[in-house]
């Protein structure tokens, strides 16, 4: 899912996992349901995070270069994931990576 979006013709693994790729939002009205996704769809991501195969992305100020800072909780602002080197070496491994 994090190798190469959906450009690469990867429909059929998207289709048959839709369920947990599919990105719920959430928010202070969201069902209890919608919630419980959410936490579960954020555990599959720390949890690859935790095993070394993806890293987060860290957004920056595209004129400073220096790293965004939520307001909120203090802590950097996020764009998504990226496979780390050895996510990209299972991926080759199991036979889903580029050479």
């Amino acid at each position: 899912f994090y190798r190469q979006g959906t450009i690469t013709g990867d429909e059929k693994f998207r289709e048959t996992h839709k369920r947990v790729l599919d990105h719920v939002p959430v928010s202070i009205v969201s069902e209890q349901g919608e919630r419980e996704q959410y936490a579960l769809q954020e555990s599959y991501k720390e949890h690859l995070e935790r095993l070394g195969l993806l890293s987060k992305r860290y957004r920056t100020d595209i004129r400073t270069r220096m790293p965004e800072f939520n307001s909120f909780s203090g802590a950097m602002k996020t764009e998504g994931y990226e496979f780390t080197m050895l996510g990209g070496l299972l991926l080759r491994e199991i036979g889903l990576g580029k050479e």
